[in-house]
């Protein structure tokens, strides 16, 4: 499956200028309905410092439990969103 194209159709479909949770949740969806796992907002645990935080980072998609989807609506990406996808 081209999860590429599912996202692009999904974008195609709804159009710019919504919110990124709009896209998320039709993606997450449309992945679902092809036999696809997709959990939204999935936790990342952390430790830093000796301090354990339960969770620090949250996982738009994570895609059976393989694939981590960030989920943008920006008219552009910047070094920023490079940041948080390597982070």
């Amino acid at each position: 499956m081209n999860i590429d194209a599912v996202s692009s159709a999904v974008f195609d479909e709804l159009g710019p200028g919504l919110f990124e949770t709009v896209y998320e949740t039709v993606l997450a969806g449309r992945l679902e309905r092809r036999g696809l796992r997709a959990g939204r907002q999935v936790p990342v645990p952390i430790e830093f410092d000796g301090h354990a935080f339960g969770a620090a980072f949250k996982i738009d998609i994570l895609v059976e439990r393989r694939l981590i989807l960030e989920i943008k609506s920006v008219d552009q990406l910047a070094k920023i969103h490079l940041r948080q996808l390597t982070t």
